[in-house]
């Protein structure tokens, strides 16, 4: 099996130098215990958020960390792991408080160096809180259903008619174009919401062609709503992707 310790050397006195050693001291009591198909970069890797984790003992509430610690556990004898080794950064390490943001091998002449760089808390946890709220918002636009029905509305032949009556220019909808509206679930009868809605809908459809107010039809109830337009709704919405949907104000 590889070694789990890195062999360090240099004369660099410096702070990530000296925290590089530190991490290293940190992982040899545990040598033989991370498990057989872990590289060394796992290892390193792992150590180095069980450092982290046990700062973050020294600053978060006793539950609240204890929360944080058990949801970024795995199953299995690296859970136990992990626990040992924030118990010893707590115990022997506490007074060395910078954490470990990254970490890089290099081999040269045949010989592992190995530096890591280090963060004042207050970064490291403006880092974590960005990683952390990056990752909630990607989640939350994975694919699913979205709690909205959609409202389609498609412009008839009166309309067309009337358009094309003040706009030699106007250029007429392809036959299966239409503008959909997402609205709040629970539209149980669907005529009863038009007729409740109907101005609405027929000011968006209007001004999606017309910015000019003065051009729109000055009497516009609901009978000619249901002449110049025809409405559908669907009342499931799901969405196949996974990038984030994008709302204007």
């Amino acid at each position: 099996m590889k070694s789990k310790v890195v062999k360090l050397f240099g004369d660099d006195s410096s702070q990530n130098e000296k925290y590089a050693n530190l991490l290293n001291d940190f992982i040899k009591p545990f040598e033989h215990d991370f498990p057989d198909d872990f590289e060394l970069e796992d290892t390193i890797y792992f150590s180095m958020n069980a450092w982290n984790f046990g700062n973050m003992s020294f600053i978060l509430p006793e539950k609240e960390f204890k929360k944080i610690l058990l949801e970024a556990s795995t199953q299995g004898s690296e859970t136990d792991l992990i626990k040992k080794m924030v118990d010893l950064k707590i115990a022997r390490f506490k007074k060395h408080n910078l954490f470990i943001e990254d970490f890089e091998l290099e081999e040269i002449d045949g010989t592992s160096t190995f530096t890591v760089t280090t963060q004042q808390e207050t970064e490291f946890l403006e880092k974590l809180m960005g990683d952390i709220n990056q990752s909630a918002e990607k989640n939350s636009f994975e694919e699913g259903y979205i709690n909205r029905q959609a409202i389609v509305v498609k412009p008839k032949k009166a309309y067309f008619d009337w358009a094309e009556s003040i706009d030699d220019l106007f250029m007429p909808y392809e036959e299966n174009e239409v503008n959909t509206y997402l609205v709040a679930e629970g539209i149980d009868n669907l005529e009863a919401w038009i007729k409740k809605n109907y101005k609405k809908l027929f000011e968006y459809e209007l001004g999606n062609e017309f910015t000019e107010k003065k051009l729109w039809p000055k009497k516009r109830d609901y009978k000619m709503f249901q002449q110049w337009f025809s409405v559908d709704i669907s009342t499931l919405i799901y969405d196949l992707e996974n990038s984030p949907v994008y709302k204007d104000d």
